[in-house]
This record gives structure tokens, C-alpha cells and sequence, in this order.
């Protein structure tokens, strides 16, 4: 979303591109307007770290997650078992995932904000708080949550390349184990 305008607001500019097509350099260099510490920001910087985003094209992953379970109502409480299915794919697992999750959202860092962690995933570990900055006056700190996350488990799963899909395509290997 931009942080510029309403998320209704479509009139100069294709849905896809006015949701997902912004930056945060030059005008919110500061955090202003979208904090560094947001989980937006940290999960993708875009051009927050410089070079124009290109360092943060070198970690991209496309990303997802799938809920699970029926929607709780809003004030009620209950035992049922529900959540999101994070579902992430990449070409290097350390260069991509492993980058966003351990240095861009688990360490403060890359975005100058020491300890602070991702205060949407929790913060086991760290400050417990997340940092806004304020135009002409001191930050403010918005004070730890319970963690909202946890994680149940994880896999990492592979998937052949273009080149294996398309010998498994052609037969050859059926032809070979014959």
C-alpha cells in the first residue's frame, strides 16, 4: 500500500501498480511516514538501504500466507486452532529468506534500530519495543506485545529447476530407467 494515499484511491493508476509500486527514498528516508521498524519496511526495504534497491533485489521472495481455520469473530474467544500458512519461494534460501528473517526482521541493524525486532513477528530477545520517529520532536516508543506469532514448525522444500522440469517433461528419464 502507499503510505501517500487512501487504499481506496484508484483513479490514476492500475490497482497492482498503486498498491505495491512505491519507495520509501527519497521523502520518508526518516521513517516518517512508514517507520523503519514497521514490519512492511523491514520485510521489504524496497530502496530504504540505498544503492536504489538494488541490495534489496539481490533478497527478494515471493511471498504469501494462507489462513487457516474459521474467522473468529470480532470480541470473541475460543479454542479453535487457526492462523496463517506462511508460504514463501525463493532461489537461495540463505541469500533470500534467511537475509529478510534473521538480519532484516530479527535484527535492528540494517535499519539502525539496534535491538528493536520485528514488532509484528515478536520480539524474543530484543528491546520489546518498536521506535516512530517524530518530525521535530523526540521518538516514541510503542511498548512490547504479547507475541501474536508463533511458530509451529517449518519445512524448507525444494523444487526442481527449468532444466530438471523439462527433462522429467520430456520422458527421457523413464526412458533411462528402463
Amino acid at each position: 500500500m502507499s503510505p501517500d494515499r487512501h487504499p481506496g484511491d484508484l483513479t490514476h493508476v492500475a490497482a497492482y501498480e498503486f498498491s505495491n509500486d512505491f519507495r520509501y527514498l527519497p521523502d520518508d528516508s526518516d521513517g516518517y511516514v512508514c517507520p523503519a521498524g514497521a514490519h512492511i519496511r523491514r520485510a521489504n526495504p524496497r530502496d530504504a538501504l540505498g544503492h536504489g534497491g538494488a541490495l534489496t533485489r539481490r533478497h527478494r521472495i515471493i511471498r504469501r500466507g494462507l489462513p487457516y481455520g474459521t474467522p473468529l469473530a470480532p470480541g470473541t474467544e475460543d479454542d479453535e486452532d487457526r492462523g496463517l500458512v506462511f508460504v514463501c519461494h525463493n532461489a537461495d534460501i540463505e541469500r533470500q529468506f534467511e537475509t529478510v528473517q534473521a538480519q532484516w526482521c530479527n535484527d535492528g541493524d540494517a535499519f539502525g534500530l539496534g535491538d528493536d525486532r520485528d514488532y509484528l513477528l515478536g520480539d524474543t530477545g530484543g528491546t520489546g519495543k518498536m521506535t516512530i520517529p517524530v518530525r521535530g520532536s523526540s521518538p516514541r516508543f510503542i511498548a512490547a506485545q504479547p507475541d501474536i506469532v508463533l511458530t509451529r514448525g517449518s519445512e524448507y522444500l525444494f523444487t526442481p529447476g527449468i532444466r530438471a522440469l523439462r527433462l522429467l517433461a520430456s520422458g527421457e528419464l523413464a526412458e533411462r530407467a528402463e
